[in-house]
């Protein structure tokens, strides 16, 4: 079984591979890259019935949610913000789906679906006053914590 002393050698590895990639001009962040590149191979050793804890897959693949949300908070414009909750809500839903072994209940899918639902209408009514206010909490939320 993979425990978790495998796990820490195997992130430390890649963390050193990736930090040297960075020398040859690989424009990853050696942490991010260390991370998803392990619970990608021990997803892979789980699928193929290697005996690995889907606990250690979901804690690493819950870091790349938040390491992705992070990212696209970054790169996109501040008005697309809004959607860091239902953006992270659908890839926790995708990590459960992936590691559960089973189909996610029908309820899930129509909760998410309704969750873009609301986040689309008040991107769509950002410019009426009264919305605005809103739509500019919950983009602030995370900045003022």
């Amino acid at each position: 079984m993979v425990g978790l002393t495998t796990l820490l050698w195997i992130l430390s590895a890649l963390f050193v591979a990736f930090l040297a990639a960075r020398t040859l001009g690989l424009k990853v962040c050696a942490a991010c890259a260390a991370a998803s590149t392990t619970w990608l191979v021990l997803l892979v050793l789980l699928v193929l019935g290697k005996d690995v804890d889907p606990l250690m897959i979901g804690i690493l693949m819950g870091g790349s949610v938040i390491g992705v949300m992070y990212l696209l908070r970054e790169k996109l414009p501040e008005e697309y913000h809004l959607f860091t909750f239902p953006f992270m809500a659908t890839l926790f839903a995708l990590v459960y789906i992936l590691l559960a072994d089973a189909h996610a209940e029908r309820r899930a899918y129509l909760l998410l679906a309704a969750m873009w639902a609301v986040f689309i209408a008040l991107f769509s009514q950002r410019g009426n006053e009264r919305m605005k206010g809103m739509v500019q909490k919950i983009i602030q939320c995370c900045k003022n914590w």
